[in-house]
């Protein structure tokens, strides 16, 4: 493609162009490490490191142009931005022929609940004859084929190029978890939503935005500047983030879902049970009772707002409620694991006071004495461990204080923020190593307990300093149950 194409396509952004424009770009990029010869260095101003210290090596590697938010003069064509987050994700739009143009985007936002609700409505396409991908945290998917990932939502040149082969693959519908960071960093390019979804808003990430009403705003760009004319929100109102942003939108553009009254889609007649629940959602008239496999009031919302973008996008009532009953659940969301002796453990993602609590609460029930395993992440929001840990304390009998992805900070203080929160010590233990105290928490059960490993979820490393090392959680209860029951 040529260097004046992309220009063409993107002169909103552009402050200034010098050199050239007859150039053949053959590739984009932010890495200098990963330039090569024809290639378009997008010099990015990141937190850490800034892209315009790396242009020499990129136009030594072989950078035939580059684009920047500062004012330079270049031995090759340069590109003067406004926003060089923006600049990337759109270049590398308009060099994948803005391919997201060719399906239906379905986005999923809000602190919790995404993977979930992306699972469920890929699946509910799926059933009813759509060729779907699937963009999240646990994996990527291309008509049918999975592949795993590192970030909810893709940096923009990996989400573009998964765009271009979903394209290829004559994708019709994809559902997208796009996280606040994503929309900050405008990562998800410029071609509209279909559909936005809203789960819920609790604290988390305020490392990153501040407060929670920075939080809130960074995720509502989904709706204010992403979301089609002709497009579809769908609001969970009665998380009160969710009313917020239902109340500012026009009556013909935004649904309602919830268990309260005013919701246009009324979530009904909740029944937990042994292994799953039932909920009748009511709407224009109609109740659609529905059965789910997934335990947890939490999750009857993620299947509520699923359910809904999928009746908004043509699938039948009958498709829905099959795929629906059949949906086996999502890997590390509230995921069970037992042994012949009858020891339950759940493997969740929760890592979230308010995830916490939830996850909690969804298996208590079932069991005479909640254990839990828990920990918080290094590098992080330091504020929300304390309140973890009065999450954890608020429902569970036994606790056990572990890592979590530590990354460049010192584990043992991470743990000293978390034991701040807790009322009384009595039943909290502090076992560092992962896998130990996964192994004690079990080694404690009788058959009538239950036990939530929490934090993990699908993870399958430990973060600690820049190195990834090998842990699943998920991995670690099968070998300690397998070997206790043996």
């Amino acid at each position: 493609m040529k260097l004046e194409q992309i220009v063409d396509e993107v002169k909103d952004i552009l402050l200034e162009v010098n050199g050239n424009l007859n150039q053949e770009i053959l590739s984009i990029c932010c890495d200098s490490r990963k330039v090569k010869k024809g290639s378009l260095f997008v010099a990015v101003k990141g937190n850490k490191l800034n892209g315009d210290d790396y242009i020499s090596d990129a136009i030594n590697s072989g950078a035939v142009a580059v684009a920047s938010e500062s004012c330079l003069s270049l031995s090759v064509p340069f590109l003067q931005v406004k926003n060089s987050y923006a600049a990337l994700s759109r270049v590398a739009e308009v060099f994948h022929g803005s391919s997201a143009n060719a399906f239906d985007l379905i986005g999923v936002t809000g602190t919790n609940g995404k993977s979930s609700t992306v699972y469920i409505l890929d699946a509910l396409l799926s059933s009813a004859g759509f060729c779907t991908g699937m963009v999240g945290t646990i994996s990527n998917k291309i008509a049918g084929f999975e592949e795993k990932t590192e970030y909810t939502t893709p940096d923009a040149l990996s989400l573009q190029d998964l765009f271009a082969r979903m394209k290829e693959a004559k994708v019709e519908k994809v559902s997208l978890e796009v996280s606040s960071h994503a929309l900050s960093q405008h990562r998800i390019g410029s071609v509209p939503f279909k559909t936005a979804i809203f789960t819920n808003l609790t604290q988390d990430h305020l490392d990153y935005h501040g407060d929670m009403e920075s939080y809130f705003q960074a995720k509502r760009k989904l709706f204010d500047e992403f979301l089609d004319d002709s497009g579809t929100a769908i609001i969970n109102i009665d998380d009160a983030y969710g009313m917020k942003l239902f109340l500012s939108f026009d009556s013909d553009r935004a649904v309602s879902v919830g268990c309260s009254v005013n919701a246009q889609y009324r979530i009904e007649s909740i029944s937990q049970e042994t292994l799953g629940c039932t909920f009748t959602l009511s709407y224009e008239g109609k109740q659609l009772i529905l059965k789910t496999m997934l335990g947890g009031l939490f999750n009857v919302y993620n299947a509520a707002l699923a359910v809904v973008a999928a009746l908004q996008h043509g699938v039948s009532e009958d498709d829905i409620r099959k795929s629906l009953e059949g949906f086996q659940g999502v890997p590390g969301r509230l995921e069970m694991f037992t042994a012949l002796n009858g020891l339950r453990v759940f493997v969740d993602y929760a890592h979230t006071p308010d995830a916490l609590e939830k996850a909690l609460k969804a298996i208590k029930g079932s069991g005479v004495k909640l254990f839990c395993v828990f920990g918080c992440g290094g590098d992080r929001d330091k504020r929300k461990r304390p309140l973890m840990a009065q999450a954890v304390e608020k429902q569970a009998d036994r606790i056990w204080i572990t890592d979590d992805n530590p990354r460049t900070e010192d584990a043992e203080k991470i743990q000293a923020d978390i034991k701040q929160g807790f009322a009384s010590l009595e039943n909290v233990r502090q076992q560092p190593d992962r896998y130990k105290a996964i192994e004690e928490a079990v080694s404690a059960m009788t058959p009538l307990d239950v036990l939530l490993v929490a934090g993990k979820g699908h993870e399958d490393y430990q973060i600690y300093g820049s190195e990834k090392i090998e842990f699943c959680d998920r991995k670690a209860v099968t070998e300690i149950l397998g070997r206790l029951s043996a």
